[in-house]
């Protein structure tokens, strides 16, 4: 084989290596702007109702919810948005939205839960 030709191949193990270590380190998450699973928590959400739910007043999903979130002693606001169903007694129905607010720290792994009080929510 020619010098030529050794290093085209030499060449192209080394683009074929590079891109296997950035593949490697997007899908293991061990790249310095991801924080390791030991860095981050599990936070279980769930409500008695199906509830939308907001993070620091950005939407995140729906219950039942479970999300990796980095470990931090700083607070976290979690609001929760549920669609009641009540029927009066004249028999229409009613379906008013109840909200609830709950401030966490995220420094462990931990269940929330949004469980309105019973009754129907006040007009």
């Amino acid at each position: 084989m020619s010098g030529s030709k050794i290093a085209v191949i030499v060449a192209a193990l080394v683009v074929v290596a590079g891109a296997i270590v950035i593949v490697s380190l997007k899908v293991g998450g061990t790249g310095t702007d991801e924080p390791a699973q030991s860095e981050r928590v599990r936070l279980e959400i769930r409500a008695s109702e199906a509830a939308k739910i907001l993070m620091n007043g950005k939407p995140i999903g729906q219950t039942p919810l479970g999300i990796y979130v980095p470990k931090s002693s700083q607070q976290i606001t979690l609001e929760a948005t549920m669609v009641e169903h009540w029927a009066t007694r004249r028999g229409q129905m009613v379906e008013p939205e109840r909200h609830m607010k709950k401030t966490i720290v995220a420094d462990h792994d931990q269940v929330i839960d949004f469980i309105p009080p019973k009754g129907p929510p006040p007009p």
